[in-house]
């Protein structure tokens, strides 16, 4: 017999009740939701570079000596690239520009006898309040001290998008297939019912995730379908736990006079803990990839913690709800 943590039997043994409270709970997605769609009417989402477009660059980082009075990296030591990659920040962070990628590279400099040299090569994204490419170039040579070498640093070239917004449609039908095979096999394991509670709870928590991404304006590349994609997976996986401890339930008969009611409070209850340490786990590594991690990869885990908390308010605290008001029990065979 599996014992129960502590903390376990404390969550189930409260007196809170998820369902009597529902009224209340709704108020946030909604105002979340309202507040999404007028952004969207308006100011719309933040694109990234993928749509946007952006610029890129490359600095030589002089490892072979060759230009005499500027300093010399070596990107292969951590401290060298570790300075080279703070000097290059600074200067675009005070000129309001974003890092996309920053990456190793090579470069030519006949003008100095340099063939195949160390280099970085960055790529940002500008915005409304960026400074000029020309302001920012200076400011990168001044760094660097390579004010008699001009073309240390090459010109500052545009990305052009590659992408546009059709590919949504694209995931859009991904998504929706994928629902119809979910609430087909909802309705046929569990109940008729289900088809409405998932429907509507994978709906909200898309939904609510991209009206988060909209009011914390995080730049929408290729990552969206991302964050969309683990969003829907996360609450059919919600949905399916939870109809499954209540078909657990109902077939032990052990609350075969319970009203829907308390089985869902219930069984929230019961399924809450390990819930709990489910997304506790899931948003620290997240949140890791957020601090550590380049701005392509930090905007795909900030879509994903977003995800993680949109999914576990509704799955904890309305999921419950939707259930006690639509579920009808399969009638058994005779």
């Amino acid at each position: 017999m599996n014992k129960k943590t502590s903390m376990q039997q404390k969550i189930e043994n409260s007196r809170f009740d998820f369902i009597k409270k529902s009224l209340y709970f709704v108020i946030i997605p909604l105002i979340i939701l309202v507040v999404g769609i007028i952004l969207a009417s308006t100011v719309g989402f933040s694109k990234g570079i993928d749509f946007a477009g952006g610029q890129t660059f490359k600095v030589y980082v002089n490892d072979e000596a060759k230009l005499a009075d500027a300093t010399v990296y070596d990107l292969k030591e951590k401290e060298d690239y570790k300075d080279v990659y703070q000097k290059i920040t600074l200067v675009l962070k005070n000129n309001k520009v974003d890092i996309v990628s920053y990456q190793t590279s090579n470069i030519d400099l006949n003008d100095y006898d340099v063939y195949g040299g160390q280099a970085v090569k960055v790529t940002y994204q500008s915005n409304s309040n960026s400074s000029e490419t020309s302001a920012i170039r200076q400011q990168l040579l001044d760094a660097f001290d390579y004010e008699n070498y001009e073309s240390a640093i090459s010109s500052i070239d545009e990305v052009p998008p590659v992408y546009s917004f059709d590919w949504a449609i694209g995931l859009m039908a991904a998504v929706v297939l994928a629902l119809v095979a979910a609430i087909i096999y909802m309705a046929i394991r569990y109940s008729k019912s289900a088809i409405f509670v998932v429907f509507i709870q994978a709906a909200l928590d898309i939904f609510l995730t991209l009206a988060l991404l909209l009011i914390c304006r995080v730049s929408i590349n290729l990552t969206l379908g991302i964050v969309v994609l683990a969003a829907f997976m996360i609450s059919l996986i919600n949905s399916f736990v939870f109809y499954n401890k209540v078909r657990g339930t109902r077939k032990s008969g052990a609350e075969e006079k319970t009203s829907n009611y308390e089985m869902a409070n219930r069984t929230c209850k019961q399924i809450l803990w390990k819930k709990s340490m489910f997304y506790i786990g899931a948003m620290l590594v997240a949140l890791l990839f957020v601090v550590l991690s380049t701005s392509a990869v930090s905007a795909v885990a900030v879509g994903i913690v977003l995800a993680l908390i949109s999914t576990f308010y509704t799955s904890t605290f309305l999921l419950p709800t939707f259930w006690s008001i639509v579920d009808k029990p399969k009638k058994a065979k005779k």
